[in-house]
C-alpha cells in the first residue's frame, strides 16, 4: 500500500523503503503468502527516483502502489500491457516485465558494484549455507544504507527531470 513505503535520507542520498509483503496471485488477487518466510523483505530506491515515488505514493493516499484506477491491485496481465505503453511511448527499447529482476541484479551488481550475497538478501533469496539461511537476515535500513551508498559512489539518475520520474 502506498501508506506503508517510508522514505529516509542516508548519507545525503533519498531512499524510498517499499516492503515486500504481499503478493498477486495468477488471478489478480491480493496475498500475504509469498514464495517463501524469508521472502519478506524491502524494496529500496534510491535518489530521485525514490523521492519521486514517495511523493507520488503520499499524493494519492492509501492505495495499492499498482493500483488499477478501481482501488483495486493491477493484474499481472494488465500491469504488464501499461509497462509495454509506457516504454513504448517513452522510445526506449522495450524489454519484458519478467525480465526486470534479472536486469535489477545485473545492473546492481555491475554498475552499482554491490557485493551478490548482499543483492541476493536484497531479492528475498535465503541462500544455501547455514549463515543464509538462518542467521543473516538484514533489516530494511541495511539495505537502504547500502543502496544509498552504491548510489552516491554511482548517481544514475541525478540528470533525470522531474517530468521525466513522473511518467
Amino acid at each position: 500500500m502506498n501508506s506503508e513505503i517510508e522514505l529516509a535520507e542516508y548519507d545525503g542520498v533519498s531512499v524510498a523503503i517499499v516492503p515486500i509483503i504481499r503478493q498477486v496471485n495468477k488471478l489478480g488477487k491480493v496475498s500475504k503468502r509469498l514464495k517463501t518466510a524469508q521472502s519478506v523483505h524491502a524494496a529500496v530506491i534510491p535518489g530521485i527516483l525514490g523521492y519521486r515515488r514517495y511523493q507520488l505514493c503520499q499524493e494519492t493516499g492509501d492505495k495499492w502502489l499498482l493500483d488499477d484506477g478501481c482501488g483495486d491491485v493491477i493484474g499481472r496481465e494488465k500491469l504488464r500491457d501499461r509497462f509495454n505503453r509506457k516504454i513504448r511511448d517513452s522510445g526506449v527499447v522495450r524489454h519484458p516485465v519478467r525480465n526486470l529482476r534479472n536486469s535489477w541484479q545485473t545492473f546492481t551488481k555491475w554498475t552499482l558494484e554491490i557485493e551478490p550475497s548482499k543483492i541476493e538478501r536484497m531479492m528475498g533469496h535465503v541462500g544455501k549455507t547455514i549463515t543464509e539461511r538462518y542467521y543473516d537476515r538484514p533489516e530494511a535500513e541495511m539495505l537502504a544504507k547500502t543502496i544509498a551508498a552504491a548510489y552516491k559512489m554511482h548517481p544514475y539518475a541525478e540528470s533525470w527531470t522531474d517530468e521525466v520520474v513522473s511518467t
